[in-house]
């Protein structure tokens, strides 16, 4: 059933992301041994895979992030501990296990989610065909 007078109105207003309002920031998975895991992942993967994932990744990110390669490479070298070898990685691998311990901080964010619908206890004078419900929505921001 239609109603001339909708419940729900748009307002026009928009949220738009500000990229300037976002960091590049180290991740640090736990327990620790969870980094060698993730670096041999990374490390068995042939350089091919290695060079398109990190075109893919610069692609999308670079405009969001300034010297996002630098920033990789500074990421890398801090858990770089964690990799015992002697064979000597590329660049492209360096940057792409840098990523791996990439995460974005938003400072200011705003979301819904996490809906929950369930029906309203009070169904009384409703027209048919219609159902009062109750809707919770996580918020943030």
């Amino acid at each position: 059933m239609l109603h001339s007078n909708p419940i729900i109105k748009q307002t026009g207003i928009l949220l738009s992301p500000d990229n300037s309002r976002v960091v590049l920031r180290r991740f640090s998975p736990h327990p620790e041994k969870r980094i060698t895991s993730i670096i041999n992942r990374v490390h068995t993967l042939p350089e091919d895979k290695v060079k398109i994932n990190l075109d893919l990744l610069l692609s999308r990110f670079s405009e969001r992030h300034l010297d996002l390669e630098k920033k990789l490479l500074d990421i890398f070298e801090s858990i770089q501990v964690h990799y015992d070898t002697d064979y000597e990685l590329s660049i492209s691998r360096k940057l792409l296990i840098g990523a791996y311990f990439s995460n974005e901080y938003a400072f200011e964010s705003a979301a819904l989610f996490n809906p929950s619908i369930v029906p309203h206890p009070d169904q009384s004078n409703l027209p048919p065909d219609s159902l009062r419900f109750i809707m919770s929505l996580r918020a943030i921001g």
